[in-house]
């Protein structure tokens, strides 16, 4: 599996990937690029991150989506979903290819992850964990609020992978050695 471009603030907003409920032996979405942006700045992002801005992306507290397919090419017509708690809401891509959708929800990142899920609508993996942070865990001054933050995930179509063959079980076996019998546990395939 290749890896994912991962900007380490979501690591400290407490954000991960979620495969729980991924079929990884059929076709599925993976996400190959994650990162945030504060207050619709550009600046402070991973270099890499900044090939996939465009004059559009400038939202200060959402949530944003792309899929791509195998090739490379956009997905025009890929749906995604925030979930929290209580709810879910969906979207579609707009003209520039990629999906938005507003989030309002704070929290402690010192203490939880975020409320909501932002996945390709499919088989997909997940970002778990977003949300509006109280506090910047990186920033050594600050007010506490909701902090303006955009979430970024792009996900690519990936072929399945092989499934992983069982481990052997350990099973208890008697060994008789002449006059003598002996229990010992070995692995059966």
């Amino acid at each position: 599996m290749a890896e994912i471009l991962w900007d380490p603030r979501l690591t400290a907003l407490r954000v991960s990937v979620d495969r729980s409920g991924l079929d990884a032996t059929k076709a599925h979405w993976r996400i190959v690029a994650a990162w945030v942006t504060l207050s619709g700045n550009w600046d402070d992002v991973p270099p890499w991150a900044k090939g996939w801005q465009r004059d559009t992306l400038g939202g200060d507290h959402h949530c944003y989506g792309r899929a791509l397919f195998r090739d490379g090419a956009v997905a025009p017509q890929a749906g995604f979903l925030l979930s929290w708690p209580d709810g879910s809401d969906g979207r579609t891509p707009e003209a520039d290819g990629w999906a938005n959708i507003p989030i309002q929800a704070g929290y402690d990142p010192k203490v939880t992850a975020g409320p909501y899920r932002w996945a390709k609508w499919g088989n997909a993996e997940v970002l778990a964990g977003v949300g509006l942070p109280f506090t910047l865990p990186w920033a050594t001054t600050g007010t506490l609020g909701g902090h303006h933050v955009s979430f970024f995930a792009v996900w690519q179509e990936t072929e399945p992978e092989a499934p992983t063959p069982p481990e052997p079980e350990w099973k208890p076996y008697w060994l008789r050695l002449g006059p003598l019998t002996l229990k010992a546990d070995l692995k059966a395939r």
